[in-house]
This record gives C-alpha cells, sequence and structure tokens, in this order.
C-alpha cells in the first residue's frame, strides 16, 4: 500500500464477495513474484472489459520502477 499511499491513490483491503469482485471496475492480485497482475475473468467470467485496467497498470508501473531504481 505504501507505493499507492505515496501517489495518493486510495487502495481498500476487506473480505469481498464474487459478486463484487464480478462488478468491480477492474480487479488485480499482488505478490512478490508478480507485483501487480490483472485479474480480467473469474471462474471464466469476464470482469469489466476483459483487460487490465488503468489503474492496474499505473500501480504496476510503479512497482517495476521501484524495483529497477533499488536493484543492485
Amino acid at each position: 500500500h505504501s507505493f499507492a499511499a505515496e501517489r495518493q491513490l486510495r487502495i481498500e483491503e476487506r473480505p469481498f464477495t464474487i459478486e463484487e469482485a464480478l462488478a468491480a471496475k477492474e480487479a488485480f492480485i499482488t505478490s512478490a513474484t508478480v507485483f501487480v497482475q490483472a485479474v480480467v475473468t473469474i471462474d471464466g467470467k469476464t470482469i469489466a472489459n476483459g483487460k487490465p485496467g488503468p489503474m492496474t497498470n499505473r500501480l504496476r508501473e510503479i512497482y517495476v520502477d521501484f524495483a529497477r531504481a533499488t536493484a543492485v
């Protein structure tokens, strides 16, 4: 979250239902291995337009820029 907070992006972490996820404008997962990865389908059902959204893309850029800047 600190990357998002530093850039004044609002992030909410909480339990959610599949219905909420399917109704989302965009969805993503994060981990040390995938950084920020778009989720475009759940159980074969498309989320939004089925493409990574602008927030997902921006958070991935922020994370990758940070990783490059701190690489030894």
